[in-house]
């Protein structure tokens, strides 16, 4: 009586060794279209989220005859609760037309004591703004979370942050403007916020579609305040087509411990770059995570992807509202 007997044979080292290898090659050859595929959603996103804000900004004007004021000090009219030392933002104005009227709220009325400091100090604030992020501002692009404690102190309030911030009149902090009239000393930079001023469609004689009204930015990492809309700074609440998008050139902030003083605040490998500067020369300009440029908003309310090549005379006159400059590219 015979038996049969089945030989298997197994895999030997160099042939599982090599089928890792090609399982490896595939992931490498696949990884880059992953990734690629993942910012697409990412920056379609982010666009539609600024197109989100624009429909709010268009629902302001509708209702007041105007975009709302750049930022807004207590002097001026405002009913925001921090009047001072740090004037409420454009963003903080649209809240109520982004269905965040709860928060909105909360930043409103009457304290006993407007002018309370020390202002970075959690027992100042509304609890109700405190660890609260706002998705609506943030591109998801930018892998820092909806809000963080943007300064040294433990008891330092955790608000919102926001990668999209208005172009403001001016190349940097001291031109931009500071009365209810938007006066300057040189008009034709001009853009649609300013200190205490908000242009209506009627003022925007380059065109709506050809003028830019917001822009991405990037939020710091920690103690470093970039993309912190509650203090009246370039790169917290202003933005200046100072360099074209995503420049190499570090935007000037201003020398202090939350803005650019120390080598963890400059950080060009995140496309961070930044020199401390005097208050008057301080500016920041757009900057994204998207490879190859930033979404703009324009004042029609289109969202436009600005490239980082365009000609800086075609940025800076998209961005101001009646230099008489038509400009086309973006």
């Amino acid at each position: 009586m015979s038996s049969a007997f089945t030989r298997r044979r197994a895999f030997t080292l160099v042939e599982l060794l090599v089928v890792i290898a090609i399982i490896g090659i595939l992931v490498a050859l696949l990884l880059p279209a992953v990734q690629q595929a993942r910012e697409s959603a990412r920056r379609m996103q982010c666009s539609g989220r600024l197109k989100q804000i624009g429909i709010a900004l268009h629902n302001y004007h509708d209702a007041h005859g105007q975009f709302p004021p750049g930022n807004l000090g207590r002097q001026n009219g405002s009913t925001f609760r921090f009047g001072r030392p740090e004037w409420p933002y454009l963003l903080h104005a649209l809240l109520v037309h982004l269905d965040k009227a709860s928060y909105y709220e909360s930043l409103t009325g009457d304290w006993s004591d407007v002018d309370r400091t020390p202002y970075f100090t959690m027992a100042n604030w509304p609890t109700e703004t405190i660890g609260v992020g706002m998705g609506i501002f943030r591109c998801p692009s930018d892998p820092q979370p909806e809000n963080h404690r943007a300064v040294t102190l433990a008891s330092g309030p955790s608000l919102f942050l926001t990668n999209y911030l208005g172009i403001f009149s001016g190349l940097n902090d001291g031109d931009n403007e500071r009365d209810s009239r938007g006066a300057m000393s040189d008009p034709k930079m001009k853009a649609t916020f300013t200190y205490n001023y908000g242009s209506s469609l009627a003022n925007l004689t380059d065109g709506s579609s050809k003028t830019m009204m917001l822009a991405e930015y990037l939020t710091g990492y920690a103690n470093n305040s970039r993309g912190w809309p509650w203090t009246h700074r370039a790169g917290c609440q202003f933005l200046y087509p100072a360099n074209t998008p995503n420049s190499s050139a570090p935007d000037s902030l201003l020398g202090h411990a939350l803005f650019c003083t120390s080598p963890g605040h400059d950080q060009p490998e995140r496309n961070l770059p930044c020199i401390p500067e005097t208050t008057d020369r301080n500016h920041a300009s757009p900057r994204s995570q998207h490879p190859g440029g930033v979404h703009a908003l324009m004042a029609d309310g289109a969202v436009r992807f600005v490239g980082d090549t365009i000609d800086i005379g075609v940025w800076r006159g998209s961005a101001w509202v009646a230099d008489g400059a038509i400009v086309d590219g973006l």
